[in-house]
């Protein structure tokens, strides 16, 4: 069954100009330079100290034009901190003012016969094929128009709510910011490793995810979590997480909702192989990593 998720929080820009590539490639975790045009990837815009100031979907839609989506996070500061070590380049932010959003089980979009992951219809909707959601499922950001004319044609199919969508994002293991991925983490603690390039040379926070590479794990990693059914008891965010046997405390609770009858969410452990086989608790709750 088609389902799909609009994303209200979403920011989205295009940004543009004759020094666009060299400035995102410098300031952004990925190597913009190598992305093509009709290509996406992730990257992420990170402080001198690593951590995250804001993660997101990179599409190339010309040579000098591109476009950044964003899952949540305010406007503004998305902005500040994008356009920080702007000095004299010539370079122009716009808000792309479209609707985010993504379907699953995708039947009726009419993209099979798509070359390549990245496509932009004569009616200005995007599509981002092949991405961070797996199989099946294709982001796509619209005009407010060309949303509606979506919407009624049926191609969306059954709108879902933020707690199936939370669901969703647990069982295919994307964490989003800033929910699960803020400026207290560092991007190599997010299974988002394809947004990091080893290769491109300097950009803001390379040190950081140099360092951590060179020592084969960052500290802490994020994953996914199912916890006991039955139990009333939903664990808050920060709450913290520790082993059944010591009650020794190894992370905290990023994120949680209910579905059905179990809760699900992501937690933030210590980085050792000894700590993720064990079982945890949270509270009452016993936790099982989803890997």
């Amino acid at each position: 069954m088609v389902r799909s998720y609009i994303n209200a929080a979403a920011t989205c820009f295009r940004v543009s100009g004759l020094h666009a590539e060299r400035y995102l490639q410098a300031r952004l975790s990925q190597d913009i330079k190598s992305l093509t045009v009709h290509h996406h990837t992730m990257g992420g815009c990170l402080t001198s100290q690593g951590r995250v100031e804001a993660l997101y979907s990179i599409a190339r839609l010309g040579a000098d034009l591109f476009f950044l989506a964003c899952d949540g996070g305010a406007r503004d500061e998305l902005l500040s901190s994008l356009m920080r070590f702007r000095v004299t380049e010539q370079i122009l932010v716009e808000d792309a003012g479209l609707v985010a959003g993504i379907v699953f089980d995708a039947t009726d979009l009419q993209l099979d016969d798509a070359v390549h992951p990245v496509v932009q219809r004569d009616d200005g909707v995007i599509f981002l094929r092949e991405g961070r959601f797996g199989d099946g499922a294709i982001e796509f950001f619209a005009p407010a128009e060309s949303f509606r004319d979506m919407k009624s044609n049926g191609v969306l199919g059954e709108q879902i709510g933020e707690d199936e969508f939370f669901f969703e994002r647990v069982r295919r293991n994307v964490p989003v910011f800033p929910r699960e991925v803020s400026d207290e983490h560092l991007l190599m603690e997010t299974p988002q490793l394809g947004a990091v390039s080893f290769t491109k040379g300097c950009y803001v926070g390379q040190e950081v995810n140099e360092r951590i590479d060179s020592h084969g794990r960052a500290p802490r990693v994020t994953v996914p979590f199912v916890a006991t059914a039955g139990v009333e008891t939903r664990p808050a965010s920060g709450d913290p997480v520790v082993t059944r046997t010591e009650s020794k405390r190894v992370g905290q609770v990023l994120s949680t909702e209910k579905w059905n009858d179990e809760t699900v969410g992501f937690v933030s452990l210590r980085n050792q192989a000894e700590v993720l086989q064990q079982d945890l608790l949270c509270g009452d709750l016993a936790l099982r990593i989803i890997s």
